[in-house]
């Protein structure tokens, strides 16, 4: 509930009235970066800020809204290996450590399956909420709502005892995104689930109800959306969302119609923080006022929350730093956004050696899409892949690819192609050439959406407007994509291609959406691997060549133009693919480069 009545008013004797102060904070998206590896965020430069509300503030909730079990080097070995009867997971005894109110589910904790889900879960000292999923078999692991008891003091310091109603959701393409989820589980519309757990809640007597939604913002009203935190925010009965998902920092205050809303970044970059005036007596309380804030992580981690990785056995940590190959040359994304990414030609390399295995009597050209996940941007000046040239070992193969998308092989034609590059185009600014240095990044975009096609020779026109916004709705032409050839020769719009792509790409949305709907993955069921598995097959061939350094794209624009680029502090500024004019460190600790045309 924002500000104001939005729950039917009840007979109140003013006389009884009393105020009550409730703080929610919340963590988002944190991908197992627990603090101990992490040089801007992570849980333990969290717990400080944590300590320090709960001793400010009499009243104090702590709810985590999911994506917390996978993304490091780390989580994917303790999933490859297993935990043992007597271990805990370090995530989940981070979480209990730290006396974690209530959580809901990511779309990434199911990377690994229900069965290690259900084990890792096993030791948990919080409930788990999920209002929009369902397992098909088994013991239930979470409950659709709970209701929260907790005795809170009012401001003369009487207690109360309040009922927070909590709920959480995912987005339903879940079961889609992870191969073979949709035999475990089934999952339904965010708002229809949503609006049925408000409902309960408010029956079952809930005078305040927080909203967990792993999704981003997404006002506009779209069946089985993937982002819808800001519908939910107007469900009346909605005291407090917490959206996540995108890795955005967003802070929305209430409205008349609407409740506060806060995005809390990812890994650890940030606490997400609600402030709840409760004004009314026992049983008929009124929200009567609302603060959001999203605060950035400590600078100095809590020593004690490392204790909890002590519960990893140290076989796990060993294979992590096992050879699996080398390079040649150090793989870095400092310039992906420019276009040049030698792990990313790594990549292509694998997938390419992948397809041509599993599908030998395959006729149509092959080319491959993906994205830099690791590009600054929202994750801070040291979310960039590094991996120096060498030995390369097990943890590397999560650093150069974090997530664990499925490969997928489409049927794409000439013209899909020059959309999908166009929609990808959406990254970057327009950038006029009025004397003036403009950023060359619209930040509202991350790097994991900008798709490269490889195998074409393009340019990206950076005087055009984009052909498309962010939500991949069209608004101009004739579009930023330039002398776009394959194999030597202009590409035709009815030509057939084969295109690699990942099971986030084939149905994950919206930029991308409308390319990938009604597609088939073309590879047999066996063949559809992870990502990081096709890659460690491909670096496990002794002759596999090295990576090529050679451009993906060019970037061009009228003579004189000048555009800023924010990469890492240690990038080169001699390598940068287009020539630079000068570099200085951001307040941020970005290297901002300004680029000239």
């Amino acid at each position: 509930m924002p500000d104001g009545t939005r729950r039917p008013s009840r007979q109140i004797d003013s006389s009884r009235l009393t105020t009550l102060h409730l703080r929610i904070l919340a963590t988002t998206d944190l991908h197992m970066h627990l603090g101990a590896e992490d040089g801007t965020g992570g849980l333990a430069r969290l717990a400080p800020l944590i300590a320090a509300e709960r001793a400010r503030n009499a009243n104090v909730l702590l709810f985590d809204n999911g994506d917390l079990l996978e993304g490091t080097p780390l989580a994917d070995e303790i999933a490859r290996s297993g935990l043992g009867a007597d271990d805990y997971h370090p995530a989940v005894a981070a979480l209990n450590r730290l006396k974690y109110d209530a959580v809901t589910l990511g779309n990434h904790d199911f990377a690994h399956g229900v069965g290690f889900l259900r084990r890792a879960l096993r030791d948990a000292a919080y409930p788990i909420t999920l209002a929009n999923a369902q397992l098909t078999c088994g013991t239930p692991l979470w409950s659709e709502t709970l209701l929260l008891h907790r005795p809170l003091r009012d401001e003369a310091g009487r207690r109360h005892e309040l009922t927070i109603g909590v709920f959480g959701v995912l987005p339903p393409q879940t079961v889609d995104w992870e191969s073979g989820l949709a035999t475990d589980m089934q999952t339904e519309d965010v708002v229809t689930a949503a609006r049925r757990a408000v409902a309960s809640l408010m029956a079952r007597g809930a005078d305040v109800i927080v909203a967990l939604s792993h999704g981003g913002q997404g006002d506009g009203p779209a069946p089985r959306a993937e982002n819808a935190a800001g519908i939910i925010a107007g469900i009346t009965g909605v005291s407090a969302v917490i959206a996540g998902h995108t890795h955005e920092t967003l802070v929305r205050p209430a409205t008349g119609t609407t409740a506060p809303l806060v995005k809390a970044g990812f890994a650890g970059s940030h606490l997400a923080a609600i402030s709840l005036r409760l004004r009314g007596t026992p049983g008929a309380w009124r929200v009567e006022h609302t603060r959001a804030e999203a605060l950035p992580a400590a600078a100095r981690p809590c020593p004690a929350l490392a204790d909890t990785l002590k519960s990893v056995p140290a076989d796990i940590a060993d294979r992590l730093t096992r050879p699996i190959g080398h390079t040649m040359r150090a793989l870095n994304s400092h310039y992906a956004l420019l276009g040049q990414d030698a792990g990313l030609r790594l990549i292509e390399s694998a997938l390419r050696a992948h397809v041509a295995a599993v599908l030998p009597e395959n006729d149509l050209p092959v080319l491959t899409a993906f994205a830099p996940f690791r590009t600054g941007g929202r994750g801070g000046p040291d979310n960039f892949v590094s991996v120096p040239a060498g030995l390369l070992r097990r943890r590397d193969l999560s650093t150069l690819y974090p997530f664990t998308n499925h490969i997928a092989v489409i049927d794409v034609t000439g013209a899909e192609i020059a959309e999908w590059l166009e929609r990808a185009a959406t990254i970057f600014t327009q950038v006029p050439d009025d004397g003036r240095v403009h950023p060359l990044i619209d930040p509202a975009m991350p790097g994991f959406q900008f798709d490269i096609i490889a195998g074409l020779d393009y340019s990206i026109d950076l005087s055009r407007r984009a052909a498309f916004d962010i939500s991949g709705r069209a608004r101009s032409q004739p579009g930023r994509i330039v002398a776009l050839r394959h194999t030597d020769r202009a590409l035709r719009p009815e030509e057939h291609f084969l295109l690699v792509t990942n099971s986030y790409r084939m149905c994950g949305g919206p930029l991308y959406a409308p390319l990938t709907a009604g597609k088939t993955c073309l590879l047999p069921e066996d063949a559809r691997l992870r990502v990081r598995d096709v890659l460690a097959q491909y670096l496990d061939e002794a002759n596999a060549p090295p990576p090529s350094d050679a451009a993906f794209f060019s970037l061009i624009a009228r003579p004189g133009t000048r555009a800023s680029f924010d990469t890492a502090p240690t990038a080169a500024p001699e390598l940068c693919p287009l020539p630079v004019d000068r570099a200085a460190l951001t307040e941020t600790g970005f290297q901002r480069l300004i680029l000239k045309f």
